[in-house]
């Protein structure tokens, strides 16, 4: 692991400025590369790199890397001769790629594996644009995050220096934040379409906190991974806890009067909006709104759990026994067989569970499709020993015939009798 700056030389001729640090860290001193600027900054903050890699064409080589002598004799330094004068070889590694002057597509693959060539395994890598020609801003931006994922890197800090060309000093822009939003929106994307909120946490992990909304941050991430948690090991008596505190936190984050998170308001509107069913203390509209978030996310065995055991606390409830006594609830159970297989179940049914079934006759419509749900529950549970040779398509879309089933049930649910 090592850190390291990624930066780029051009052919331009450099004047001498002095660059304004973000962060209330003052200006660098006079130079002609950025580079050396950055430097500076990066050692005001104590994040020094190991190496710099400067991507380079053999033309930018010539004009600024090595110091070369103008039509009148004056010799200009390139920045290899600048660095080792002002820092001496053993600051850090100096290191140059060449790399092609040409913005076609073979160019540009050639570039990307140059540049993902030079990142290790959990390096830390910042990024300057300052002198990137063409499409190499864009190109930097994507491999970062490709070699994010693919050798565990962290993007540490994206900077820009603009120069007044009427001025003797300069600015670098910290766009570090934009970065941040960047990989924020596809760790959201990703918690969208998946309902896991574990890219989520790792990328704000990534980041160290350093406002009071950072910090807030990385609680919603972990809030949201509560919720994906709670459902994917079903964890009944748990979820709506989990939900309530996520949707406490959204709304207080949306509220922010900063104004830092601004750009990220209408991506904390989109995960609000995720939870736009869940209604607290509804017990039968939240189980729907749990199962159709594992049909949304593909987790089946999870959904049939829910469903399967939910249909036992809803009419368990119903006739006014404990919800959580197992005994109550296999009462219940037995009562469903001999509605609708006019068999008695497992113990025999009391004169009270009897009177109780001959009540619910009517309605064995309603409740039929629940012994076919329970074979199905035990199919995907005890991975397929059963007898039935339930495909995974039936297995999937027989989930979301069975959600109808339980909005049915649960519409005329005022209808079915007490007891």
């Amino acid at each position: 692991m090592a850190r390291k700056l990624y930066s780029f030389l051009g052919t331009n001729e450099y004047r001498e400025l002095s660059y304004m640090l973000p962060g209330n860290l003052g200006a660098s001193s006079p130079t002609r590369f950025v580079q050396t600027a950055i430097w500076e900054m990066l050692q005001r903050r104590d994040e020094l790199p190991d190496e710099i890699i400067v991507f380079l064409t053999e033309d930018a080589k010539a004009a600024n890397w090595f110091s070369r002598t103008d039509a009148r004799g004056n010799v200009i330094p390139g920045l290899h001769e600048t660095w080792i004068a002002e820092y001496g070889e053993s600051s850090c590694r100096l290191k140059t790629v060449d790399i092609e002057d040409d913005d076609h597509e073979d160019a540009l693959w050639r570039l990307f594996e140059r540049m993902a060539e030079e990142a290790g395994e959990r390096d830390e890598i910042f990024i300057d644009i300052t002198y990137g020609f063409r499409s190499t801003p864009a190109v930097s931006l994507i491999i970062g995050d490709y070699v994010s994922v693919l050798r565990k890197i962290r993007l540490k800090g994206l900077y820009y220096g603009k120069v007044d060309h009427y001025s003797s000093t300069a600015v670098i822009h910290d766009m570090t934040e934009m970065l941040i939003l960047f990989k924020w929106t596809q760790a959201i994307e990703s918690y969208l379409r998946t309902g896991n909120a574990q890219l989520l946490l790792s990328i704000v992990k990534e980041q160290a906190p350093v406002h009071e909304v950072d910090w807030g941050f990385m609680e919603l991430a972990e809030r949201l991974n509560n919720v994906s948690m709670s459902i994917e090991t079903c964890r009944g008596q748990m979820v709506e806890d989990a939900i309530l505190k996520a949707l406490e936190l959204l709304r207080k984050l949306k509220a922010d009067p900063s104004g830092k998170l601004k750009p990220f308001r209408q991506l904390l509107d989109q995960i609000a909006r995720k939870f736009s069913g869940f209604q607290p203390g509804r017990y039968e509209q939240n189980l729907l709104f749990i199962v159709e978030w594992c049909i949304n996310h593909h987790l089946y065995q999870q959904g049939y759990t829910f469903l399967h055991e939910g249909i036992l606390t809803i009419l368990t409830r119903h006739v006014g026994w404990n919800p959580v006594n197992r005994q109550d609830r296999e009462r219940v159970k037995g009562i469903i067989y001999k509605v609708v297989h006019n068999r008695d179940g497992n113990p025999r049914l009391t004169g009270d569970e009897a009177q109780l079934a001959r009540r619910w006759k009517p309605f064995a419509s309603l409740l039929a499709f629940f012994a076919k749900l329970t074979d199905y529950r035990n199919n995907i549970n005890h991975g397929q020993v059963t007898d039935q040779r339930f495909t995974y398509d039936q297995v999937a879309s027989a989930l979301a015939d069975f959600y109808n089933n339980t909005r049915g049930l649960i519409n005329s649910l005022h209808e079915i009798p007490r007891g």
